[in-house]
């Protein structure tokens, strides 16, 4: 695809609400709101946490237009779609619907009000994205019967999917984190993470990322009892190369590279080795290579040979098929200097090589 496609609406736009404290990161939200306590008041910032209380319902009057430009909202790509919003923003789990308050002529002068979204960067993918929730961008107007915030946020929000593929590692990193990286990694952590299709093993495989790219709760949005209100905040993720695990190297598109990802990675989980080992004619520095086995399809079958080679060829040499735990098998990867696998979403851990390693594939 050429440029990428803009769709316009009003969207700026004041709120009356009153903003609650953020909650720092400890886990992720749950929608069990059985034992929630009632309002609560911190010098004189409110949190609703009682899923039947409401806030002061919002009228037009307490919406204001701050000018009467068009701003883009939603930005179509060949691979992902996602809309970036300012206002006052309500996001309702159960109708998985994202409203944004507005004036009637605000409405009555755009030229759509709704649209839909898959928050996953597989788009075209068809099999790919029928596993991912639809969510609606609504425009409305400040009318009794929309939702009324009973968790506000003074931070942004990044709404993304992790469905689709995401259940295979190598498309955990390509379709979700990676492009989640590139989406929220300018935030600097000052911006909420919201997941639809969030599988508790999916988040708590991943979660030392999540804690990195966020310093707030993770939230699991899908039939959540609260309705979740911003100021700011983008609907899908931000993936502008048709290039699997990799970053437009174009910088005019994206400040980050895949360089910056992997250092990314290492800091997350406090990865040690930066450079791989430097090997020259005399030295008696032995390199360290790994063999990911694989023990069902597309796997060595004389793995015994390999290692007694690689050892007579002077390598230290290790074992290891990865498994849910990535942090563990992250410290093993970047302890190497080679790594040699069979093609398969196990070689995806080479992110986590120290700089100039090889891999024999």
């Amino acid at each position: 695809m050429g440029e990428d496609e803009k769709l316009h609406l009003f969207s700026d736009t004041d709120s009356s609400l009153l903003i609650a404290n953020e909650k720092p990161y400890t886990e992720y939200e749950t929608n069990d709101t059985s034992n929630s306590p009632p309002l609560v008041k911190e010098k004189d910032i409110y949190m609703v946490n009682n899923t039947n209380s409401s806030l002061p319902k919002a009228t037009d009057a307490d919406v204001v237009t701050k000018n009467n430009t068009i701003e883009p909202l939603c930005t179509l790509m060949s691979r992902s779609d996602f809309c970036e919003i300012k206002g006052d923003i309500r996001i309702d789990g159960k109708s998985y619907t994202v409203f944004i308050v507005s004036s009637e002529t605000d409405i009555l002068t755009a030229e759509n009000t709704s649209w839909s979204i898959r928050p996953y960067a597989r788009k075209g993918d068809q099999a790919a994205m029928a596993a991912v929730r639809e969510w609606t961008v609504k425009l409305v107007t400040g009318a009794s019967d929309i939702p009324q915030c009973t968790q506000n946020h003074s931070v942004p929000a990044i709404l993304f999917s992790a469905g689709g593929y995401a259940g295979n590692h190598f498309h955990a990193f390509t379709d979700v984190i990676l492009p989640l990286f590139l989406t929220s990694r300018p935030y600097n952590g000052e911006v909420q993470l919201l997941i639809t299709n969030g599988r508790p093993a999916w988040i708590s495989k991943f979660k030392t990322i999540m804690k990195a790219l966020s310093r707030y709760q993770l939230v699991s949005i899908d039939n959540s009892q609260d309705i979740h209100c911003y100021d700011s905040m983008t609907v899908g993720l931000k993936r502008r190369t048709n290039k699997e695990l990799s970053v437009d190297p174009d910088p005019s598109s994206s400040p980050y590279s895949m360089n910056d990802f992997r250092k990314f990675l290492r800091s997350s989980y406090s990865l040690k080795k930066t450079m791989a080992a430097k090997i020259r004619n005399g030295s008696k520095k032995r390199p360290r290579l790994l063999i990911i086995s694989r023990k069902r399809s597309r796997a060595f079958t004389n793995v015994g040979e390999i290692v007694t080679m690689a050892k007579r060829l002077g390598y230290r040499v290790a074992t290891a098929e990865p498994d849910a735990d990535v942090s563990g098998f992250a410290q093993i990867i970047n302890s190497c200097d080679v790594v040699m696998g069979v093609h398969g979403a196990g070689l995806t851990n080479i992110v986590f090589l120290p700089e100039n390693a090889v891999l024999v594939k």
